[in-house]
């Protein structure tokens, strides 16, 4: 997000996120997994070194790889492991990779408007002339939420693992979304870094609603939120240059944010809130 902050001039692009940093323990130098979000996968479900390549490592362990997981560790816990993401899991062979991380329930870009179904939302898929990756960022939200919300029903814990859409190039947003009409005083002269900061404004705020909605129902209280990034954007000059790991470990596509938000069950104010760890 530009600065980890996502401040563009003396504007945030991430006021959601900012307010939420001042809650839980903030990480100022945390850097991507990866160069795309297939192999970051790989990186943050096992903890191994990334792959600073285009190589989509994902596909080519599927059915491969053997590590202890992060869900695997959680299971022997008895947490109930869920994986969300508005897309086609069949790209570069998603669902068979999450299902030998052994989640107990994927969803994706054809089973969330199920669960916004049954909880009265119609979804809204992503269009571009010449690319779509699924769902808008505030259907997903909602179906997080109602899995939540579900889970929430049981004793037994539960982890889930959701990943944003709308925030990815090319950064289309819905028709009636407000950051659609804004004048372009908060964004870059850059038609491509204004696409991207547009689209950071969206997800930021269907962050905050979201997070504002868990609140209402009292279903953060017992909740650890972790919110992190993938990778970042070639920013400036840099937009129109090759996508090489050369380019791709310049600080705005390699330095991405990192805040843990503990359940008020866990900590209390007096300890760690508004912390920063450098």
């Amino acid at each position: 997000v530009g600065k980890l902050s996502g401040h563009h001039g003396d504007k945030s692009l991430t006021p959601n996120f900012d307010k939420l940093t001042s809650k839980g323990v903030l990480f100022r130098s945390h850097f991507n997994p990866g160069l795309q979000t297939t192999n970051t996968l790989l990186s943050q479900l096992y903890g191994v070194k990334p792959r600073y390549s285009h190589e989509p490592s994902v596909e080519e362990h599927a059915s491969s790889f053997v590590g202890q997981s992060l869900t695997n560790i959680l299971r022997l816990n008895d947490y109930r492991c869920e994986f969300i993401s508005a897309v086609d899991m069949s790209w570069h062979n998603w669902a068979q990779f999450l299902n030998t991380t052994r989640f107990d329930q994927i969803h994706d870009g054809y089973s969330i408007p199920d669960i916004l179904k049954s909880v009265g939302r119609k979804e809204h898929w992503m269009s571009h002339e010449y690319l779509t990756w699924g769902l808008f960022d505030e259907d997903a939200l909602f179906a997080v939420e109602a899995r939540v919300e579900e889970l929430s029903k049981s004793d037994r814990p539960f982890f889930i693992d959701w990943y944003s859409v709308t925030s990815h190039d090319p950064y289309t947003l819905p028709e009636e979304s407000p950051e659609n009409k804004m004048d372009g005083s908060l964004f870059s002269q850059n038609r491509l870094d204004a696409e991207y900061e547009r689209a950071i404004l969206y997800s930021d705020r269907q962050l905050g609603d979201f997070m504002g909605r868990l609140t209402d129902k009292g279903l953060i209280k017992n909740l650890i939120v972790i919110i992190t990034g993938d990778h970042g954007k070639l920013m400036g000059d840099l937009s129109f240059s090759a996508m090489t790991p050369e380019n791709m470990i310049d600080d705005p596509y390699s330095h991405i944010p990192l805040v843990i938000i503990p359940s008020d069950d866990l900590i209390t104010a007096h300890d760690a809130r508004g912390t920063t760890i450098d």
